[in-house]
């Protein structure tokens, strides 16, 4: 499946689960929710963000987004602010509804044990602020689709273990 394609599927599933009722936000009945993108590549090269914008244009819920990414990012480096990151004062100052979680395409394969630590202490901060994190489901590289199990098995227990929503994407 092409990026463009991966995109679409994303903002399909994410909108879906939002005004469809899924997401307890939905249930709020809210004419609009702020939604923060945190990520990389896979999130600011289509311009995801102003994607999920557009087309929530045409729901009941408006969604506002805001990003922030830097190229091959891990969640680590969110947390700790580096190569001008500034995701932590944005999430507790940025009064989100939803963040949506990102992590680098390898990091789930690469170091696992430092993905889950990431994600923990970031829904830990989202949670704290008021927002509900979502987690962004990447896809196995078209070189090794059999790193596939094993992004799916480390983005679910990150996902159930944070009381999050994961958004599948790298399992269509």
């Amino acid at each position: 499946m092409t990026r463009l394609n991966q995109t679409l599927l994303f903002v399909a599933l994410l909108i879906s689960g939002i005004v469809s009722g899924s997401s307890s936000l939905a249930q709020v009945k809210r004419d609009t929710l702020k939604v923060l993108f945190v990520g990389n590549s896979y999130t600011y090269v289509q311009n995801l963000p102003r994607v999920v914008s557009i087309i929530s244009d045409s729901t009941k819920t408006k969604l506002v987004t805001r990003k922030s990414t830097v190229g091959g990012a891990f969640l680590s480096e969110h947390w700790f602010g580096k190569r001008g990151l500034k995701t932590k004062e944005i999430i507790t100052k940025g009064k989100f509804d939803i963040v949506i979680l990102q992590e680098n395409s390898m990091g789930t394969i690469q170091q696992p044990d430092s993905t889950i630590k990431y994600a923990k202490l970031l829904c830990q901060l989202i949670k704290s602020s008021g927002a509900k994190p979502y987690f962004y489901m990447t896809w196995a590289r078209e070189k090794v689709p059999q790193y596939q199990d094993e992004i799916t098995n480390v983005y679910s227990k990150i996902a159930k273990d944070n009381g999050a929503i994961l958004v599948p994407v790298g399992e269509a």
